[in-house]
This record gives C-alpha cells, structure tokens and sequence, in this order.
C-alpha cells in the first residue's frame, strides 16, 4: 500500500525539489490526478506536465506562469477560454487572520461579487493544520488527507496518521511509495540538505545582520540619549547657578532694606526731639 516506514527519515513532501520530483514521477501520475481534482473540485482524466524544471536561482524565487493569458484569443469569446488555477502550498502562515487553512480567491467586485471565475487562485496553508491533525481519519476531506500528507510526512510524530491515511486512499499511498523512494536516493538527499544548509545560511545571515543593525541603533540611541543626559546636567547646574546669585541679590536686597529702616528710624528719632511732626 506504499505505507511510509514507521522509523526512518523521510524527505519533507512540502520542499519544492522534493514536491516537484514526487508529483511529476511517472508512478505518481494518478496521484497527481487526484491531487488537481481535489484541489479544482472536479474530476480530472489526464494531466500534463509542462516546465517540469525549477529555472531558480535563489531558495525563495518561485517560478510563475500565467496560463490564462498564454492561451490563444484571437476570435475566442473571454468566457470560452479554459479555466486556470493556481495552487500554492504554504508551509508558513501567509494569512495569519483567516482561521482556516485553504483560502480561495476569484475576480470579485469591492462588494465580493464574484466578476468571474475563469482566473483562480487558491493559497493552501500548511502550518494551520493543528485542528486537521485531531481529527479521525474517516472524517477527513481529501483535500485534508492530502495537506497533512504533504505538510506531515516527514514528522515521525504523525507517521501513524500518514500511514492510516494510506490505507483509506489508495493514490497517497502511491505518493507516498514515489516518497520513500526519493528518500532513499542519496542524490537526492544531497540536494535536499545543500538546499536546507543554502537556507539555514540564508536565514542566519538575516538573523545577524539584524542582529548587528539593531546593535548599532542601540549604540546610536545610547549615545543620544547620554549626550542628552549630560545637557540636561549642565543645564541644571547652569540654573542652580543662577538661584544661586538671585538667592545673593536677595540677601543684598534685604540688607539695604535692614538699613534704610535703621535710617529711618534714626530720622524719626530726630525729629521728636526737635518737635518737627
């Protein structure tokens, strides 16, 4: 039945090299087929597969092909032209406010009327199976078993999941036969660990670098704010300063004030004694 072996390494489905080799391996096809059936809800006889290499040069390129517009026009009715989908499985969060996992999108109006639905999109989000994962197989969609086979099985935690989901749907268990092939391809398994150490690289190098930038912010505002804190001292001893020498003409103004009393005290004095009032 293709059953996944219960202890040994297998390959992330959700890497693009390995998502890519497993889907187009001539053993796969009706996998395959299943998988796009599901996906565009509707029965799909025959599958072709076309630009089957990754023209990438960078682990986060993603190459893209408009299959609507490459379609031929000329004197063909938009509505008569063949419906296109594109599909993306995402092992992060992309829309992290929409509860669930799949997401569909189509040509709407501002007020979601849908315009046409020649053009679709749809966004499969891997890491939002948490609540697909508890519950029993039989009650699984197949979109579900697909998702959790792709985004799970390489986590040992859920390989019995995987391998009873094997057993209920024929086609994943020709997935995952091709899968535990790939896996033992050491070729294979090269590239894989190239590309994951490529990535790891990648990420650590944009953890340092922030790392770094937000050291020299620190050190920046650091010394702002000392050289702010040194104004505000000198600034402060400026004004003791000058309370300082307005607490002095006080006291200078209060001793005039003690003489002039003691003057006019001296010329009351006088004049009682002269009799002058």
């Amino acid at each position: 039945m293709g059953k996944l072996p219960m202890n040994e390494d297998i390959l992330p489905a959700s890497d693009d090299h390995v998502f890519k080799t497993l889907l187009t391996h001539p053993d796969a096809k009706p996998a395959l087929i299943d998988l796009v059936s599901t996906l565009i809800g509707h029965d799909v006889s025959d599958v072709q597969i076309r630009n089957n290499e990754l023209p990438i040069s960078d682990v986060d390129e993603k190459a893209e092909t408009d299959l609507h517009s490459s379609q031929k026009s000329k004197s063909v009715k938009y509505s008569d032209l063949a419906r296109t989908y594109q599909v993306t499985f995402c092992t992060y969060t992309v829309l992290p406010h929409r509860k669930g996992f799949i997401t569909q999108i189509s040509m709407r109006a501002p007020d979601g009327e849908q315009i046409s639905d020649q053009i679709n999109m749809m966004i499969v989000e891997l890491s939002k199976l948490k609540d697909v994962l508890k519950k029993p197989v039989d009650e699984m969609t197949s979109l579900e078993m697909w998702s959790v086979f792709l985004g799970h099985s390489d986590d040992l935690k859920q390989r019995e999941l995987i391998n009873e989901m094997i057993e209920r749907k024929e086609v994943l268990g020709m997935a995952g036969a091709v899968l535990a092939a790939i896996s033992k391809d050491e070729h294979e398994r090269a590239k894989f660990m190239s590309r994951r150490k490529a990535e790891t690289d990648r990420v650590s190098n944009l953890l340092n670098a922030e790392a770094r930038g937000e050291a020299r912010s620190d050190i920046k505002w650091k010394n702002k704010v000392d050289k702010m804190n040194i104004e505000l001292t000198n600034k402060d001893a400026e004004l003791a300063d000058k309370d300082a020498a307005l607490a002095d003409k006080d006291a200078t103004l209060a001793d005039k004030d003690a003489e002039l009393a003691d003057k006019d005290a001296i010329i009351a004095e006088l004049r009682n004694k002269l009799g002058i009032r």
